[in-house]
């Protein structure tokens, strides 16, 4: 049975290019400090469209279609039991636009 910490990465953004930054330099950290990275993997990108009618009152031809696309990644870490990942992840600046949740088990 081998002494290894998983850590699963789920990170969102509304930008890719913030996103790809974000997950480069996590994957780069990670493996500079000994953890087996897997990914990243990324998710189809989700959609969300939305249409606002431009009058109040009269001509219902005539809207406003706007839509937003979230991208996202998933990275899995499989990290020694004596490692400085944690430390070294912790220190990263990804951004204020990429969301990230972290599970560990």
């Amino acid at each position: 049975m081998s002494n290894s910490q998983k850590i699963t990465m789920y990170l969102r953004s509304y930008d890719s290019a913030s996103l790809a930054r974000a997950v480069n330099s996590i994957v780069e950290t990670a493996s500079r400090s000994g953890a087996n990275v897997s990914g990243p993997i990324p998710f189809p990108k989700r959609v969300r469209k939305f249409t606002v009618l431009r009058s109040p009152h009269v001509n219902k031809e005539a809207r406003d279609q706007f839509e937003i696309a979230s991208h996202c990644r998933f990275i899995i870490l499989e990290i020694p039991e004596q490692s400085s990942v944690i430390e070294a992840l912790k220190g990263l600046d990804l951004g204020s636009d990429v969301d990230v949740q972290i599970k560990v088990g």
